[in-house]
Protein backbone atom coordinates (compact mmCIF):
# COMPACT_ATOMS: atom_id res chain seq x y z
CA UNK A 1 0.00 0.00 0.00
CA UNK A 2 1.36 3.39 -0.99
CA UNK A 3 1.14 6.03 1.75
CA UNK A 4 -0.43 9.40 1.02
CA UNK A 5 1.91 12.39 0.84
CA UNK A 6 1.90 14.51 4.01
CA UNK A 7 -0.13 17.70 4.10
CA UNK A 8 1.06 21.00 5.57
CA UNK A 9 -0.36 20.34 9.04
CA UNK A 10 1.21 16.88 9.20
CA UNK A 11 4.62 18.35 8.36
CA UNK A 12 4.10 21.04 11.00
CA UNK A 13 3.19 18.36 13.54
CA UNK A 14 6.26 16.26 12.69
CA UNK A 15 8.52 19.21 13.41
CA UNK A 16 6.84 20.36 16.63
CA UNK A 17 5.42 17.25 18.31
CA UNK A 18 8.67 16.09 19.94
CA UNK A 19 9.42 19.54 21.36
CA UNK A 20 5.98 19.72 22.98
CA UNK A 21 6.27 16.15 24.29
CA UNK A 22 9.68 16.97 25.76
CA UNK A 23 8.39 20.19 27.34
CA UNK A 24 5.27 18.47 28.73
CA UNK A 25 6.12 14.78 29.31
CA UNK A 26 2.91 14.18 31.28
CA UNK A 27 0.64 14.94 28.30
CA UNK A 28 -0.96 12.22 26.20
CA UNK A 29 -0.64 12.14 22.43
CA UNK A 30 -4.24 13.38 22.19
CA UNK A 31 -3.46 16.40 24.36
CA UNK A 32 -0.33 17.15 22.33
CA UNK A 33 -2.41 16.98 19.15
CA UNK A 34 -4.82 19.54 20.59
CA UNK A 35 -1.92 21.90 21.36
CA UNK A 36 -0.58 21.44 17.84
CA UNK A 37 -4.03 22.21 16.42
CA UNK A 38 -4.28 25.43 18.44
CA UNK A 39 -0.78 26.49 17.40
CA UNK A 40 -1.63 25.78 13.75
CA UNK A 41 -4.89 27.76 13.90
CA UNK A 42 -3.13 30.71 15.54
CA UNK A 43 -0.22 30.68 13.09
CA UNK A 44 -0.20 33.40 10.47
CA UNK A 45 -0.42 32.83 6.75
CA UNK A 46 3.33 33.39 6.35
CA UNK A 47 4.13 30.59 8.79
CA UNK A 48 1.56 28.27 7.24
CA UNK A 49 2.84 29.18 3.79
CA UNK A 50 6.21 27.67 4.69
CA UNK A 51 4.57 24.34 5.51
CA UNK A 52 2.31 24.49 2.46
CA UNK A 53 5.42 24.90 0.31
CA UNK A 54 6.99 21.87 2.01
CA UNK A 55 3.78 19.90 1.40
CA UNK A 56 3.81 20.88 -2.29
CA UNK A 57 7.41 19.64 -2.54
CA UNK A 58 6.50 16.40 -0.75
CA UNK A 59 3.59 15.91 -3.14
CA UNK A 60 5.84 16.49 -6.18
CA UNK A 61 8.38 13.99 -4.84
CA UNK A 62 5.57 11.52 -4.16
CA UNK A 63 4.40 11.78 -7.79
CA UNK A 64 7.94 11.04 -8.96
CA UNK A 65 8.32 8.10 -6.60
CA UNK A 66 4.84 6.68 -7.31
CA UNK A 67 3.79 7.70 -10.84
CA UNK A 68 0.13 7.11 -11.54
CA UNK A 69 -0.78 6.98 -7.84
CA UNK A 70 -4.28 8.13 -6.99
CA UNK A 71 -5.75 8.65 -3.55
CA UNK A 72 -8.01 5.70 -2.85
CA UNK A 73 -11.65 6.53 -2.44
CA UNK A 74 -13.74 5.69 0.56
CA UNK A 75 -15.47 2.31 0.42
CA UNK A 76 -18.86 3.95 0.93
CA UNK A 77 -18.27 5.98 -2.23
CA UNK A 78 -17.89 2.76 -4.20
CA UNK A 79 -21.12 1.46 -2.66
CA UNK A 80 -22.97 4.57 -3.85
CA UNK A 81 -21.52 4.23 -7.36
CA UNK A 82 -22.38 0.53 -7.46
CA UNK A 83 -25.94 1.17 -6.27
CA UNK A 84 -26.41 4.01 -8.78
CA UNK A 85 -25.10 1.87 -11.64
CA UNK A 86 -27.42 -1.03 -10.82
CA UNK A 87 -30.35 1.34 -10.39
CA UNK A 88 -29.73 2.99 -13.77
CA UNK A 89 -29.35 -0.37 -15.48
CA UNK A 90 -32.65 -1.48 -13.96
CA UNK A 91 -34.47 1.67 -15.19
CA UNK A 92 -33.09 1.52 -18.73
Amino acid sequence: RVPRPPNAFMLFGQQHRRAIAKRYPELTNKQISKILGKEWRNMGSVGKGFYHKLADEAHANHLIKYPGWLKSLDHSFYSIIDFTFHFLVFIF
